[in-house]
């Protein structure tokens, strides 16, 4: 069997090869859904983030309007509360919207005020060292 990749390499597989095995085809549906995470802070308002990030992807005509775009907590991670963006658009628009989502996500939840955390350690400690004492 001959294919072709999406990175436009041809590729030959004997068919015995595939036999019981899964063929994946990410091109023969017509619409494929967009599933991104985004993290804010646990001080930030979830409901702003969901609205920011609803409105990126109602902005864009090519993701579809039926089954609607949503936006959900998915996540309370260690270092931030995980937003969950969920959309569909047509297969050959994929990931130019997968990109673009990305970024506009991004720029959306900066200007609504909200922050995109990383991860971070504070240390404390706490009395002497039993070494500085011994020193003294």
């Amino acid at each position: 069997m001959e294919l072709h990749s999406t990175e436009g390499v041809f590729q030959f597989v004997p068919n015995s090869e595939l036999w019981n095995k899964r063929i994946v085809n990410y091109a023969r549906l017509r619409t494929r859904m967009v599933d991104l995470k985004f993290g804010i802070s646990y001080a930030d308002d979830v409901a702003a983030a969901r609205h920011a990030l609803l409105a990126c992807m109602v902005s864009d005509p090519r993701i579809e309007a039926d089954p609607a775009p949503f936006v959900f907590v998915d996540e309370l991670a260690d270092s931030a509360v995980v937003m969950r963006l969920r959309c569909w658009t047509p297969t050959p628009d994929f990931w130019s919207v997968r990109r673009a989502l990305m970024e506009y996500g991004k720029g959306a939840l900066e200007r609504a005020g909200l922050s995109i955390p990383y991860p971070q350690r504070d240390v404390h400690i706490r009395g002497d060292l039993p070494n500085e004492k011994a020193a003294a």
